[in-house]
């Protein structure tokens, strides 16, 4: 009997250490009763976003609670849970939460089994990447914004990466080099688009410029070579690329293309 007891006295404090721990994780959860679709828990997380306690909740549908839009976002992937007794990933989902506005949330279904193996519960896992979103966006935005800048400019702009390869290229110099917009990059800019008889030196003296971090030369004049094998003389400017660290990250350059060289 102490063994049975003592193993009873493990069993809580496992389920106790559980608890303690699904109710402090940032992440919001809640729990729904697959039987009669009742809200069976919800964590100090979901309780500090929601204003709503656990033990208000328990027991109660959700539409009897949240508005429509509060009960799609909450209840989202339970129909795909039941249905595959998987477990479900909706990566977006936007609803107007009482006193926070709009947010976005990432929500996670997992369904949770009896011991006979029977679909009984269904576990929500609610995260808000709302801020992580909206940065996204930002981000996004603005690196459209400095594209369509970019491509506004009558001059070849490329931004080459300490490898040779090109992450940036505006359509004007596709268009130039006689590719189709965004082709080139990805691709090596000097086994592209720098002649034959030049790559070599050209590609050592890259190199030397990003360890020193200056060009000797800022403007110069030379060849770069056609997508039909022609040679275009034009007249370029370079400037290192800053990195984060401050170290260079690459090279941007410019070129207008010239009637003839000089």
């Amino acid at each position: 009997m102490s063994e049975r007891r003592a193993q009873e006295r493990r069993l809580l404090q496992w389920k106790s250490f559980l608890f303690s721990i699904v109710q402090n994780i940032p992440a919001k959860v809640m729990v729904t009763n697959v039987e009669d679709r009742s809200l069976v828990f919800v964590n100090q997380s979901f309780e500090e976003m929601f204003g709503i306690s656990s033990d208000e909740v328990a027991g109660r549908q959700c539409k009897d609670i949240f508005t429509p839009e509060l009960c799609g976002m909450l209840l989202c992937g339970d129909e795909e849970t039941l249905l595959s007794a998987k477990e479900v990933d909706v990566p977006e989902v936007v609803a107007d939460v009482p006193g926070a506005g709009e947010r976005i949330l990432w929500v996670k279904k997992i369904p949770i089994f009896s011991g006979k193996g029977h679909l009984r519960y269904i576990l929500g896992i609610y995260k808000d990447v709302t801020d992580k979103v909206r940065n996204e966006q930002r981000i996004c935005a603005e690196r459209d914004r400095a594209q369509q800048s970019l491509d506004a400019a009558s001059i070849l702009i490329a931004a080459v990466a300490p490898d040779g390869t090109i992450r940036t290229m505006n359509r004007r110099g596709s268009e130039m080099l006689g590719y189709s917009a965004d082709t080139l990059i990805g691709r090596n800019w000097f086994d592209t688009v720098v002649p034959p008889h030049s790559r070599a030196i050209l590609w050592q003296r890259f190199l030397a410029v990003l360890n020193s971090g200056s060009f000797s030369t800022v403007s110069e004049t030379g060849y770069l070579l056609h997508a039909d094998g022609t040679l275009i003389p034009v007249a370029w400017q370079n400037a290192i690329l800053p990195g984060e660290d401050g170290a260079p990250a690459g090279v941007v350059t410019s070129a207008e293309p010239l009637p003839e060289m000089p």
